[in-house]
């Protein structure tokens, strides 16, 4: 029998599977993992409502996700469509950000909200504390019981208003978002052992090797993921050295 609801979540570091898995735990669900090479030929015409879980990037979200929403859930115009987000920092404008990528799909966004989550942008900030952590997770926990009950409800929110303050964030997003794709081939991987895991992981499969040495094509995310899952810490960029900290959600 089918459930009620898809969950359809983009991760590099499992925050947002987490957020996924919780829900799932709330609601009749099935979750889906949007990178999985299957999806787009996935049917999720017998769902009632349609969720998309994500990170916000810079203000806004990720490319990938942004792709889903134009031509995978353009299919699905007649569902309940809602969209959960989680940052590190802020969310700055990222809840408009998507509402605009459905509302350019012809897709009604009925329910929006937004979780803070451990920060995982390592190449800028460092890794989070465990302390820091788990008071992220715990605030996490304590509000996804109330968007389930939402979501369960079918519960239908106005369009979330641009915050005044971050006038300059969508302009900002819409900039960086277009440079996403060649910022791997800065990466710095003189510490690769060609163990291929980054090659596996990379959910835009952005990654290879020629001729023994690792390549970047440009389609890279920004993601990072394949810096966090790297075993030996050998993909280097700003403040993620060689080596160093990495982060991936340890509780999914």
């Amino acid at each position: 029998m089918a459930k009620q609801f898809a969950l359809i979540y983009f991760t590099a570091t499992k925050n947002s599977l987490y957020v996924a898995d919780k829900l799932q735990g709330y609601l009749d669900a099935d979750i889906f993992d949007m990178t999985d090479i299957s999806f787009m030929d996935a049917d999720l015409s017998s769902y009632e409502g349609i969720g998309v879980i994500a990170p916000v990037y810079c203000g806004g979200i990720p490319n990938f996700v942004a792709k889903i929403i134009t031509q995978k859930l353009m299919n699905y115009k007649g569902k309940y469509h809602f969209c959960i987000l989680n940052y590190g920092g802020k969310s700055m404008n990222a809840e408009f950000v998507a509402y605009d990528f459905y509302k350019s799909a012809g897709i009604t966004l009925s329910y929006h909200n937004s979780l803070k989550m451990p920060e995982n942008f390592i190449v800028m900030f460092n890794a989070p504390s465990d302390e820091n952590i788990k008071k992220d997770i715990a605030l996490a926990n304590e509000r996804l019981p109330k968007i389930a009950q939402n979501i369960l409800a079918m519960r239908k929110i106005a369009l979330p208003k641009k915050k005044v303050y971050n006038i300059f964030s969508i302009p900002f997003y819409n900039l960086a978002r277009k440079n996403w794709v060649k910022v791997a081939q800065k990466f710095n991987v003189a510490g690769c052992v060609r163990c291929g895991q980054c090659v596996r992981e990379c959910p835009t499969k952005n990654i290879s090797f020629m001729a023994g040495q690792i390549q970047f094509a440009e389609k890279c995310e920004f993601c990072l993921k394949c810096m966090n899952k790297c075993p030996h810490g050998s993909i280097t960029f700003g403040r993620a050295k060689m080596g160093g900290q990495r982060y991936l959600n340890r509780w999914v």
